[in-house]
């Protein structure tokens, strides 16, 4: 894992330093009422592979542009949303893999409700591939899964108002998928974590 962060106005121009075939970005965070970005990535030790897209549309458009890339088998691996409120999309292709389709939904929730969306996204088999956003704009959470697949993805969930675990414990290997703090005073004040099986 790689992370890098700075000022916003240099964010082209890293994000460019990073661009690589044998990387993938997995989250991006555009602040721009602090004039700040930051961005984590992966990286194997093998060259080629991995085929990167920066897409930037408006909120109305999100839907259409991961389901059109999750036709051509891209996978949406980072979004954040803009000064401006344009969306930020970020998706791969793998070349040793064109043909398989992926099914996308997307949704943009307030911070109280990321957990629920969470939760129902699983629930109707998707993975949460991205997640990303603001207190203004909302937060987009993309979900993911190959056509036809229905198959519920267990998830954990912990809240300010609690902790719930997995319906489904078949395994112990869950990952963080979702991480949203929100400030002390804020109505939703604590630290929500999704953790996807």
């Amino acid at each position: 894992m790689w992370y890098k962060g700075g000022n916003l106005s240099y964010f082209d121009s890293d994000l460019q330093s990073i661009i690589a075939s044998n990387t993938v970005i997995t989250s991006l965070d555009l602040e721009p009422a602090t004039n700040a970005y930051g961005i984590s990535w992966v990286q194997t030790g093998q060259s080629g592979g991995f085929d990167y897209r920066l897409e930037i549309v408006p909120p109305a458009e999100i839907q259409s542009t991961v389901a059109q890339d999750g036709a051509e088998s891209r996978i949406i691996t980072a979004a954040s949303f803009d000064a401006k409120g344009q969306a930020y999309l970020v998706s791969y292709g793998w070349q040793g893999d064109r043909t398989t389709a992926y099914d996308v939904k997307t949704v943009i929730v307030a911070p109280q409700d990321a957990a629920t969306a969470a939760i129902q996204l699983a629930g109707a088999g998707y993975a949460i591939s991205a997640f990303g956003g603001n207190d203004t704009r909302g937060y987009v959470l993309v979900g993911t899964k190959v056509v036809g697949d229905t198959l519920p993805r267990p998830v954990n969930v912990t809240t300010p108002a609690g902790y719930t675990p997995a319906s489904n414990r078949d395994s112990g290997n869950f990952t963080q998928v979702l991480a949203l703090h929100e400030p002390y005073g804020s109505p939703s004040a604590g630290y929500t974590s999704i953790q996807e099986q």
